[in-house]
């Protein structure tokens, strides 16, 4: 290869002095990286004067421009050093890639989490509260950034640009055709996060499934089932279905069906229907006045009784042991007033 003759060449042509100018060059690079930081810092502090020390050294050109010091730092050594012209165009065409890597990471690092610009966001009205979409956001502008910053090194390097565009929206028809349900989840995440239907924590029904939300993200959502398992859902079928929220609700419904003999004792079931309405309007968890206990359908086989009432208790583990509560007391009652259930099921419902 030319580049290592000419390098061997110039070792050669150096002689003996070369180790000194070697010796120099890595106690200058010695040198300048103790003091890099210090320098960099100084530059930054020109722009943004009223911040602290912290708040420099977080800045999204800080560690870029400390980067960027040190590799101008070896190519000047490497021009002082007077290597091989093919040696020199092959560190300033690197020198200057490193360089248009750097200016996007700065550009990259200036809406990330964790940076000022991140931070206003998160305070602002479109995005306080919901730090996903602004993740999602930052995502987008660091990948178009980058992306931009790969076409501008490809022509540094001499590729037709024109080709690859050429080449990219042939392949697009493909990649299209192959990320459709990747995309329509995307986007159905950004939905879920914008219009917040439901929040991690919160007890969903939704596409044939319930159970407890645990995460959410751009492509899906994962919601841990009542027998403890755990589903990972497309978003594109979330909001393509109706989603039920326990959580968004203020009070649930209870509502039983009660299908007694037909050959039932009249005053038995008048007991039990007092009784039961007595209990109902005397139980605190039970919203006032909403309890009813009514004999509301006879039939050549059964007496219906229809029982229902409202609770302020959403928590769903909660209401499931007020249900249960009320369900044990007309068991207990029916037992009590000798009455018995007819062939007809009894019916239990829950209803917002």
């Amino acid at each position: 290869m030319n580049i290592v003759t000419d390098f061997i060449t110039w070792i050669q042509t150096k002689g003996s002095a070369i180790w000194l100018e070697l010796l120099i060059f890595l106690a200058v690079l010695v040198i300048w990286n103790l003091i890099r930081g210090t320098i960099a810092y100084a530059i930054i502090k020109i722009f943004r004067w009223k911040n602290t020390a912290k708040e420099i050294k977080r800045n999204a050109f800080y560690k870029p421009l400390k980067i960027f010091l040190m590799l101008s730092a070896i190519y000047i050594g490497i021009l002082c050093l007077q290597l091989p012209q093919s040696i020199i165009n092959i560190a300033f065409k690197l020198f200057k890639v490193t360089t248009i890597i750097l200016i996007a990471n700065g550009f990259a690092n200036v809406i990330k989490p964790g940076s000022s610009i991140f931070n206003k966001l998160k305070q602002t009205e479109k995005f306080k509260g919901n730090d996903n979409i602004l993740n999602f956001v930052a995502k987008i502008i660091k990948i178009i950034v980058y992306v931009i910053a790969a076409f501008v090194v490809l022509a540094e390097f001499g590729y037709n640009l024109n080709g690859i565009i050429a080449g990219l929206g042939l392949g697009s028809v493909v990649i299209a055709l192959a990320s459709q349900d990747i995309a329509k989840s995307l986007f159905a995440g950004a939905m879920i996060l914008m219009d917040k239907p439901f929040m991690i924590g919160d007890y969903i029904a939704v596409a044939g499934y319930e159970g407890t939300v645990e995460d959410i993200k751009f492509r899906s959502t994962r919601v841990r089932l009542l027998d403890g398992s755990v589903i990972t859902i497309p978003n594109h079928l979330i909001t393509e279905s109706n989603i039920v929220n326990w959580n968004g609700i203020e009070q649930r419904r209870y509502s039983a069906t009660i299908s007694l003999s037909a050959n039932s004792n009249i005053e038995k079931i008048k007991d039990f229907i007092k009784k039961l309405q007595e209990a109902l309007n005397a139980n605190e968890n039970i919203k006032e006045n909403s309890a009813n206990v009514s004999l509301t359908e006879i039939k050549a086989d059964a007496i219906i009784i229809t029982i229902y009432f409202n609770t302020e208790i959403t928590n769903y583990t909660e209401y499931l042991q007020l249900k249960q509560k009320v369900n044990l007391f007309i068991m207990e009652l029916l037992h009590e007033e000798n009455l018995h259930l007819s062939c007809n099921e009894t019916k239990v419902v829950v209803q917002n």
